[in-house]
């Protein structure tokens, strides 16, 4: 099955192309034909690649917030923790999305050196290596592993808390940090564990110093 499923609205088939292809060419698999063979039905094919892959990219426009499809898929995405929305024009997310950091890729015409890309690249290659994935490319940091006893009393997080954790990893990771945040919250017993496992994601230790100094204490 392949690493990266994009759900789009037809009428956002070119983009959705462009982006298909830029990303194969990093390394990855795409899935985005959404061509149904004779016989089959959606969830045979499209259902199963959608609940395959390791990262849900859902390309967002004045065409696709007002399908239902579109919002069914990245539904599915967010449900499974591996939704990544991309606009690619200036609109409002479908309620419910607007909370997921989106990959601005509004006036993106497939420079694959373009800083929104490549942040978008790195936030789909993050969730295909905790998916555990396979894509040629140079290994990851890793987090380090939660101890068992650690998972046993899951906190009970403020939303409102996590949003400003989120915000702060934002500045420095782009759109993965939500994907990060909520990942890594269910398996972390405090703070500073959480503080602790999201801040390994930021190479520079300048910065990591700057995410430590701007998470809620």
């Amino acid at each position: 099955m392949s690493n990266v499923f994009i759900s789009y609205a037809k009428k956002d088939a070119e983009v959705a192309k462009i982006l298909s292809d830029s990303l194969q060419r990093a390394g990855f698999s795409v899935w985005w034909d959404r061509h149904i063979p004779p016989g089959q039905t959606w969830d045979n094919v499209i259902g199963r690649s959608l609940e395959a892959a390791d990262c849900v990219l859902v390309l967002w426009s004045s065409n696709s917030v007002v399908s239902r499809w579109v919002r069914e898929e990245a539904d599915r995405g967010a449900r499974r923790g591996c939704l990544i929305p991309v606009l690619i024009e200036k609109v409002e997310p479908p309620f419910g999305f607007g909370r997921i950091e989106s990959a601005d890729l509004c006036t993106w015409h497939g420079d694959e050196h373009d800083p929104e890309f490549t942040n978008l690249r790195t936030a789909v290659l993050d969730l295909v290596r905790a998916a555990g994935g396979e894509r040629a490319s140079p290994p990851m940091r890793v987090s380090p592993a939660v101890s068992p006893a650690d998972t046993h009393q899951p906190m009970i997080w403020d939303p409102d808390y996590l949003e400003k954790v989120t915000q702060s990893l934002a500045r420095h990771l782009g759109p993965i940090a939500g994907v990060l945040v909520d990942r890594t919250s269910k398996r972390v017993a405090s703070r500073q564990q959480l503080y602790d496992a999201l801040v390994t994601h930021i190479a520079s230790e300048k910065d990591r110093a700057k995410f430590l100094q701007s998470v809620p204490k």
